[in-house]
């Protein structure tokens, strides 16, 4: 995100319903300027703190919020911001609508509201980056001294697949980017 803010002069929304905003923003101007924030004179953090704020806009994590919400609040940033691309982070702290999800059960549900937002994106020419977890198990799939490829390997977490995020790969399948960290 700060790449294509430095680069291009991105705009971006930020929901991490898991982090403080002031949180965010300290991040985002330790990204913007290379290091830490006690590194920094009052004039350099004056100007990463413009920079930040002209191209990142937060969502207060205070509130919960469904995917209907993250939508609306996207589609008045993008009209209102002109942003470029919205981050949310991650998928499963959004709240379920029970009654879709009753109806639909849990697997249609997500590809519901995966589709609704690949058609925010369409429509707005605005990407969505979705964090998704991965399941547990995932953490606990460790390199062992036979399978690891390098020996010092051996004790660390393999990487996840695509197949372990939370929910399976219907976000995989629903997204025109992938990545898995």
């Amino acid at each position: 995100m700060m790449q294509s803010a430095r680069l291009h002069g991105w705009k971006w929304g930020i929901a991490s319903l898991e982090n403080s905003s002031g949180s965010i923003m300290k991040s985002l101007i330790e990204f913007y300027v290379g290091c830490s924030l006690k590194q920094l004179t009052p004039n350099e953090l004056n100007n990463a703190a413009k920079f930040v704020s002209k191209h990142f806009y937060l969502i207060d994590s205070e509130e919960s919020y469904s995917y209907k919400d993250m939508i609306r609040m996207a589609e008045e940033l993008h009209t209102e911001k002109k942003i470029d691309g919205f981050f949310i982070d991650p998928y499963n702290a959004l709240e379920l609508d029970p009654t879709e999800y009753k109806l639909l059960g849990g697997h249609d549900y997500h590809y519901k509201v995966t589709t609704a937002f690949r058609k925010f994106c369409k429509k707005k020419d605005c990407c969505v980056y979705l964090n998704c977890h991965a399941v547990t198990e995932a953490a606990r799939n460790v390199w062992t001294k036979d399978t690891a490829p390098e020996k010092d390997l051996a004790g660390h977490v393999r990487p996840p697949k695509k197949s372990d995020v939370e929910g399976g790969g219907k976000f995989a399948n629903r997204a025109d980017d992938f990545f898995i960290i």
